[in-house]
């Protein structure tokens, strides 16, 4: 494992993410406040279960 600063911060890692998924950083922050709908999008293991 290397030590020292990372090669990409963590934002940027999200900010990709939330690109290949085909949502805006916006959109995420407001499914976060919804549960079900944010288990829905990540696929959690509880999200079949409600």
């Amino acid at each position: 494992m290397k030590r020292g600063r990372l090669e990409t911060p963590g934002s940027r890692d999200l900010d990709a993410d939330a690109k290949q998924m085909g949502q805006t950083w916006g959109q995420l922050e407001m499914l976060a406040q919804n549960r079900d709908a944010w288990r829905k999008l990540v696929g959690g293991p509880q999200a079949k279960m409600r």
